[in-house]
């Protein structure tokens, strides 16, 4: 009867945590951790820069690797698609926390995106997390994360003096943007 008993206890103990691991293993995540950057870094560091919206994301597989497809709509390009895009779907490994869910980003609202060159394998992610995307907003206006640490950047003015200039629209963060410094 013990025997029975104890039986039929490991059994339910046993299913309920193969359950957890399973459970554990769909839910896993990464995290990663980003230093400060400065409005320079983002420039220098990423390969694609344009003005558009977040529409979606779905998951897939890319690899053989869990991944989450960004689909975004372009209203302007800065830097590294075709200037005449209107869409773009990049890849982001999937087991990565993600600024690109309905809490952290508005899907009506405008952004300037940064993001890393493609890897081989397909995937990229925005230059600093939430730092490589900077708000738009209808009138114009710039809101930046707060964890981009210098939200200005240097203009020479002559020779050899200088200017700090913090954009705070989105026609000076083109002009900066599309600056040689």
């Amino acid at each position: 009867m013990y025997k029975k008993l104890l039986l039929i206890c490991l059994v339910i103990l046993f299913s309920k945590n193969s359950q957890a691991i399973n459970y554990q293993k769909t839910r896993a995540g990464a995290y990663t951790l980003t230093k400060s950057l400065a409005l320079t870094d983002l420039k220098k560091t990423a390969s694609i820069i344009f003005l558009g919206r977040f529409e979606d994301f779905e998951y897939h597989q890319l690899n053989a690797l869990e991944a989450r497809a960004l689909k975004f709509q372009i209203k302007e390009v800065i830097k590294g698609i075709d200037f005449d895009q209107k869409a773009l779907v990049l890849n982001e490994w999937a087991k990565t926390k993600s600024p690109f869910s309905n809490e952290l980003i508005a899907k009506d609202q405008d952004y300037v995106f940064f993001f890393y060159q493609p890897s081989k394998t397909g995937f990229t992610s925005l230059v600093g997390m939430d730092q490589g995307m900077i708000e738009v907003k209808p009138n114009k206006e710039l809101t930046f994360s707060k964890k981009l640490s210098k939200k200005s950047y240097r203009k020479t003015q002559l020779l050899m003096f200088s200017k700090e200039i913090v954009p705070e629209s989105y026609q000076d963060l083109k002009k900066f943007l599309n600056s040689k410094s």
